[in-house]
């Protein structure tokens, strides 16, 4: 897969024998996947998904995590107020940007923690 002029390989998903699936990796499984990578960037990188992103707690970004923290903004700036209407608009076209860039619909699940990293670490 391409993205902003980078080939991006794939990374086989389906659990290896003996491991759990994604969703259920314990960091340290993770981190055991990416030995090239550097121990304390995916730490940083896991952290980030599943702290800023991944608000649903499915294992994936989808638009709902994205339309929760809209919602909270609202809930706490107010609805329809300045800061929420700017966390609705920027919000909005970063979904827009990366379901564009990884070819995939608005309405699909674009990444795990996995996809992410690997993404980061080549983008």
């Amino acid at each position: 897969m391409a993205t902003a002029g980078y080939v991006v390989a794939p990374i086989p998903l389906r659990p290896v024998p003996g491991r759990v699936s994604v969703g259920d990796m314990k960091l340290e499984d993770v981190i055991e996947m990416f030995p090239h990578i550097e121990p304390f960037l995916v730490r940083k990188w896991h952290y980030a998904f599943y702290t800023f992103f991944d608000l649903i707690g499915n294992n994936v970004i989808e638009w709902k995590d994205f339309q929760r923290l809209i919602d909270a903004i609202g809930e706490l700036r107010g609805e329809d107020g300045t800061d929420h209407v700017a966390a609705r608009s920027s919000l909005t076209e970063v979904w827009q940007s990366m379901t564009e860039t990884m070819g995939k619909d608005v309405k699909d699940q674009v990444k795990s923690v996995t996809r992410i990293i690997v993404s980061l670490h080549d983008g």
